[in-house]
């Protein structure tokens, strides 16, 4: 296909840094923080996911919109478990919610 275009344009990849800062972003956004422990957490992930040699085409701002998103879903079960939850509680994205 790219053979029948005559303009390509190709964007360089973020580093995890950039990573890093784009899920704080995505999730300031909706309202949330990350505890210190998911941004670890998420920061091994993009490392390991980066370096995986038959992971081709890795859209990385998607991926990290994605897991920001499924942390969410995650938090918000782990909510119904809690009695009274804690403004801090309703607001961070702990480690627990960034399932594997």
């Amino acid at each position: 296909m790219p053979s029948r275009f005559p303009v390509h344009i190709t964007f360089t990849d973020y580093d995890v840094d950039e990573l890093l800062e784009i899920a704080n972003i995505m999730a300031k956004n909706k309202e949330y923080e990350l505890s210190k422990e998911a941004i670890e957490k998420l920061r091994r992930r993009l490392v390991a996911t980066l370096h995986d040699p038959f992971r081709e085409n890795f859209s990385n701002a998607r991926f990290v919109r994605n897991n920001i998103e499924k942390a969410i879903r995650v938090q918000a079960v782990r909510m119904l478990r809690i009695t009274e939850p804690t403004r801090e509680d309703l607001v961070t994205l702990k480690y627990e919610d960034f399932a594997l």
